[in-house]
Parts: structure tokens; C-alpha cells; sequence
């Protein structure tokens, strides 16, 4: 992580700050003392500067890393959530990245869906979605059973639909899938809680279908959490602010949704 921050020039605060969350919260720094970080963090530094040659870094982080493929698309993964702390990725960054994927031999990380909760889990399932040949990015629905206060059900779900603007027929087919696959759950005190990136803004037949805007599928009907919270804030999460979004020369629009049903209690 302390290359990745370093490989442009000197750590900034927001690096620093990712830094330290990543290391006090993330399960693969479990066993690690949270009191040495800034130590950690001073010799990573006094052995970049020892060796200018990236690329040796890069190979030495990869030997130590040799026996466990895991943790080198981890080291992968970290390296990107620092280089993203500040929005503004360097060259240098980008040819750090290059030297990861060749010194690791892999070709990037794959996307997938995931969810973290401090809640026990009861039962985890991956539902993968029924596309057309041509149009299969392997998308998929992640459903977690998590036990809640007094031995509660809550049904949470995870999902990524497909991303190009010309597939609207296939997230349909998508989200009729993931509506049929609630329609077949257990009755639960607690609502269903739908998360993820849809890739359709909120007055989107696909959206417009879960909450129930249009004819609903088999009675399940969601609630735009977004909206209840938030009346007077759009919440775009694709904006023409952000520098990388606005060179797609597409609207500003919100396609990560949170949706959940109706509760009783």
C-alpha cells in the first residue's frame, strides 16, 4: 500500500487515512499490531528510497507473496483502493499497476459482488442470471441469510446488472430473475434489503419495476431507501463532476440503488 501511495510522489493525508483504515479493518491484517503502522509505514518508505528501480519493489513484494495467489490479487486490489484515495490517477500509478499484473502473472482481478456485515451469516448462495449468449458478462446475485437480535432473518442481497446502456432487455430479464428468486423466500420479521449497482436510474423500467412503478413481479414490491432519506438530493452516483464520468459525454444519473421492502416493525 505505501508504494502504491509513494510511486507518484509524497503520501498525502487521503492516502494516509485509506492507509490506515484498510490495515485496522480489513480481516487479512487481523493478526497484525495496529500500533506498528506508522513504523511499517517509515521502512516501506526507507526501501523505496533505496532502490529506485521500481520494478525490484514490485518482484520483491511477489516473492514474498509466492506462496498464495489470494494475497497477491489482494496486494492488487489495496494497491488500486490507495491510488483512488485522492481521484487522480498518475502515469506512474498506472505502469505500477502493469508491473503488478506482469510480476504476479495475472491478468487484473475480475469483478464480482460481495457483502461485509458484522452479523453471523446463516446461509450464503451465488444465483447466477440467465443471459443470451452474446450479452454474458457473468453477472450474478448474492443472497446472505443473516441472523439479527433474537434469532431474526434478514434476507440481504447483492447484485451487479449488466453495465452497457443497450442492454436494457437484459437487466430486465435480470431483475425478473432476482424478483421470482424473493418471491420464493421464507416470511421474515425484518424487509428484504436489495443492494448494488444497477446501472439504470431510478425512472428506468428496471427500477421502476422493483419498486413497483409498473406492473410488479410475482407482488414483490421494493422501497427506494435513497428516496425516503433523501427527498431533495438527487444522489447521483455517475456524475459529470467526477473527471473520469465525464468523458463518456453521458447524464449526470443515479444507478446505485438501495432498495429495501416494506417492514411491519
Amino acid at each position: 500500500m505505501t508504494l502504491s501511495a509513494a510511486v507518484s510522489g509524497d503520501i498525502t493525508d487521503k492516502e494516509l487515512k485509506v492507509i490506515n483504515y484498510l490495515f485496522t479493518t480489513l480481516p487479512v491484517f487481523e493478526n497484525s499490531n495496529n500500533d506498528h503502522l506508522s513504523k511499517k509505514i517509515i521502512e516501506s518508505m526507507e526501501v523505496i528510497k533505496s532502490e529506485p528501480n521500481v520494478e525490484n519493489i514490485v518482484d520483491l513484494i511477489g516473492d514474498s507473496l509466492e506462496e498464495n495467489s489470494n494475497l497477491k490479487k489482494t496486494a492488487y486490489i489495496l494497491a488500486i483502493e490507495i491510488m483512488m484515495a485522492d481521484l487522480d490517477v498518475s502515469e506512474e500509478s498506472y505502469r505500477l499497476l502493469e508491473l503488478f499484473e506482469n510480476s504476479f502473472e495475472f491478468d487484473g482481478v475480475s469483478f464480482g459482488n460481495a457483502i461485509i456485515t458484522k452479523f453471523s451469516i446463516s446461509s450464503h448462495k451465488k444465483i447466477s442470471f440467465n443471459t443470451t449468449p452474446d450479452k454474458d458478462e457473468k453477472r450474478f446475485l448474492l443472497h446472505l441469510e443473516l441472523e439479527y437480535k433474537n434469532k431474526i432473518s434478514i434476507n440481504v442481497f447483492c447484485t451487479h446488472l449488466n453495465y452497457k446502456y443497450e442492454h436494457q432487455p437484459e437487466r430486465m430479464r435480470q431483475v425478473k430473475q432476482i424478483m421470482e428468486y424473493m418471491s420464493q423466500l421464507k416470511p421474515s420479521k425484518f424487509p428484504i434489503i436489495l443492494c448494488g449497482d444497477f446501472n439504470a436510474d431510478p425512472d428506468s423500467d428496471e427500477i421502476r419495476t422493483i419498486t413497483g412503478l409498473t406492473k410488479p413481479i410475482n407482488d414483490i414490491v421494493l422501497r427506494d431507501a435513497w428516496k425516503l432519506v433523501n427527498r431533495d438530493d438527487p444522489g447521483y452516483t455517475w456524475s459529470n463532476e467526477n473527471s473520469w464520468a465525464k468523458k463518456t459525454l453521458e447524464q449526470d444519473r443515479r444507478c446505485l440503488l438501495y432498495t429495501s421492502d416494506a417492514a411491519d416493525e
